[in-house]
């Protein structure tokens, strides 16, 4: 067979592979000199002592008549720092390796210098007096119709022979293979990696997938609510995830978005939300979060711990709502900023056992990079609370990086998680109690790499040695109940994004009280206090989302106008009676009081009558029921005879607010003989 034909079974397009932050290969990694690029296929995550390691791959150009493969192992890669540095080109010690001419395959002699295999602490060098590791023609294949080059070279560990590559021991091992001529000089290389399983393997790795959804404010000044696109769109690629996610998801939903989907009247709203039900697993969670955005460092600095506390709840309600069927946790708290100690203290006062911390929320401390080891935040009182950094490595990898080789960025992902499990089992060597655990938290799905998502949930959910596919609550626990607590380092945050609500707070519990008295003038049967109670909590939603930190200063404006309007349309039904003056024609009189009020509904006034030469034997305040107009018979006693003012105030039924200024009357008494006579003039009232 001619070597063009074997290009062309082996030829594929070739294309950099490119991920971000530590998973990003360099350039380095091959010679700048490399005519070919091997481009990743296929290579396991894991394989037992003695089995054969199958690596595949394509070629992007025609293979010399005198190439061979050389396949070389390292010692083995203990640490995620050390991949990340095999993965830019710097490759720990050669260890042994193995030469397979493909001369057999290209239907040409052998060469006259046997393959071979060497083991070293140096470099590897040829020593042409050993046999062959492997047959050349066994080792080595070709898909005619694929052109995909398969590799399968036998493995052993602590011995050395001519019949396999030589390993050191059980861990993350790199195989180097390379394509190179008689005289060594290499044309192209790839690098994969693979974790050895000990016979006594360590347990699974716990990991767990965050994906979140935010979006604007539902709610609108005016009481509607509208739910904007972009969080739409977000729930339905989310739901999209969860319905094809192999592996269980913590899904962080904006409470007071699904209350305004499952509460619209359109068809498609509803829809988005049944859907979501539906691709939601029962070993899915939903996370807990306030139905605003109400920072606990926000609520602690403007002493709104009891408001905190109760949207903490309320957020959880509103989920179990919407959600009936699937699992809520209240345990663990998303942080995207730096949390105060008195945050971390409202936090653990709220039941939260444990903060997964952003990149947003993490300072410049060394412990920051330690996303897979149990730390903790301080609190007040010196007083922690336990917090795991979400892995930003591998939310690099998965957050928009294009890459045309999805298999390859898949596998470095895996290799990353294997070198986490290396590093577990150097802590048990050292009787170190610390179990790690990884927390990987979703960009927005727009930004997200599917393809290489959907591959990694895939081979993660193949490997149930290794990992241990669970919610991020699960993985919070497992560390927590693994870690000994003199081995918990605290954790540097970044300075708290916050705003003081403190005077946003007074005037929403000043607004508060004075709607909850001027709806008081609806009355006290049990029609009008269902109505009061509605509209109260109408204005109650609207004085509480005044305290969303999602909120600039003109959107809070906005609602506050909202409320003081409806304010005033209350304040608005009782009018300022006009002054008169009135003559008493005895000791003893009824005064009649007209009030009106062009209301729909009857309403409720409490009416205060003061006067220093009058005095009132039924009281000087009562509380009236006006249903239009309706006449009130006020009995009164002069004290003397004259002139004299006489003074009517409207106020609330609760006599906490004054509806209108007072209103003063001139009372003319001089016959204080006289008994049983009414009021000449009287009062007229009205009420609109």
């Amino acid at each position: 067979m001619s070597s063009s034909r074997l290009m062309q079974r082996c030829c594929a397009a070739a294309a950099l592979i490119v991920l971000p932050g530590a998973l990003a290969p360099s350039t380095s990694h091959a010679d700048s000199s490399n005519k070919l690029d091997l481009q990743f296929v296929s290579a396991p995550a894991s394989f037992r002592e003695a089995e054969t390691l199958t690596v595949s791959f394509t070629v992007d150009a025609e293979l010399p008549a005198d190439a061979q493969l050389v396949v070389r192992s390292h010692d083995v890669i203990a640490s995620r720092t050390a991949l990340a540095n095999a993965i830019r080109g710097d490759l720990p010690r050669r260890l042994d390796h193995v030469e397979i001419p493909l001369t057999s395959l290209l239907d040409q002699p052998e060469p006259t210098a046997p393959p071979t295999t060497t083991s070293t602490t140096e470099q590897a060098t040829v020593e042409p007096a050993d046999p062959p590791a492997v047959s050349a023609v066994s080792a080595v294949s070709v898909d005619e119709e694929t052109g995909i080059v398969s590799v399968n070279v036998p493995t052993e560990v602590g011995v050395r022979t001519q019949d396999a590559l030589r390993l050191q021991r059980a861990g993350l091992q790199a195989i180097e293979i390379a394509v190179e001529t008689i005289d060594q000089t290499q044309l192209g290389r790839l690098v994969v990696f693979s974790d050895l399983i000990a016979d006594e393997p360590l347990p699974p790795l716990p990991v767990g997938f965050i994906v979140r959804v935010d979006g604007g404010q539902p709610l609108q000044p005016d009481g509607s609510i509208e739910v904007d696109d972009t969080a739409r769109l977000a729930i339905g690629a989310i739901t999209t995830l969860a319905e094809q996610s192999p592996v269980p998801l913590s899904i962080l939903l904006r409470p007071d978005i699904i209350d305004g989907l499952t509460s619209s009247d359109s068809t498609a709203d509803n829809a988005v939300i049944t859907r979501l039900r539906q691709a939601l697993s029962p070993d899915d969670e939903l996370l807990t979060t306030p139905p605003i955005r109400l920072s606990p460092s926000t609520a602690a600095r403007s002493q709104l711990d009891s408001l905190f506390a109760d949207s903490f709840r309320d957020g959880e309600d509103l989920l179990a709502a919407a959600f009936p069927d699937h699992r809520i946790d209240n345990s663990v708290w998303f942080a995207t900023s730096g949390i105060e100690p008195g945050g971390v203290r409202l936090l653990r006062d709220s039941g939260i056992d444990a903060v997964i911390l952003d990149r947003g929320a993490l300072g410049g401390g060394e412990e920051a990079t330690r996303s897979a080891m149990l730390g903790h935040i301080d609190a007040e009182a010196e007083d922690t609370l336990n917090a795991i950094v979400a892995d930003a490595s591998i939310q690099s990898a998965l957050g928009g990086a294009t890459s045309d080789n999805v298999e390859y960025n898949t596998h470095l992902i895996l290799a990353d998680l294997a070198a986490l499990r290396a590093e577990q089992s150097a802590d048990n060597e050292l009787d170190l109690r610390a179990t790690r655990g990884l927390v990987v938290v979703l960009g927005r799905p727009d930004t997200l790499d599917r393809s290489v998502l959907t591959s990694l949930w895939e081979r993660l959910a193949a490997e149930p040695e290794l990992f241990r596919m669970t919610t991020v609550s699960d993985v919070a626990d497992e560390m927590r109940r693994g870690t000994e607590n003199d081995l918990i380092p605290t954790i540097e945050l970044a300075d708290a994004t916050l705003i003081d609500l403190s005077q946003i707070a007074t005037r929403a519990t000043a607004l508060r009280s004075e709607a909850a008295s001027l709806l008081g003038l609806r009355g006290v049967s049990p029609e009008s206090t269902q109505a009061a109670a509605e509209e109260l909590a109408a204005i109650d939603e609207l004085l509480y989302v005044l305290h969303d930190e999602r909120l600039d200063d003109t959107e809070r404006a906005t609602f506050d106008d909202a409320v003081t309007e409806r304010l005033a349309v209350l304040r608005a039904a009782v009018q300022r009676p006009t002054p008169t003056n009135v003559t008493l024609g005895g000791r003893t009189a009824e005064l009649p009081l007209t009030l009106t009020s062009n209301l729909s509904r009857p309403i409720t006034v409490r009416l205060r009558f003061s006067s220093n030469k009058l005095l009132f034997p039924e009281g000087a305040d009562r509380l009236e029921v006006i249903d239009g107009t309706t006449t009130v018979i006020v009995p009164v006693e002069a004290r003397s005879n004259g002139t004299f003012p006489v003074t009517v105030e409207l106020w609330t039924p609760d006599g906490k607010i004054l509806l209108s200024q007072p209103t003063t009357f001139s009372v003319s008494a001089s016959a204080l003989n006289g008994v049983g006579q009414l009021l000449t003039g009287g009062f007229l009232i009205v009420i609109v």
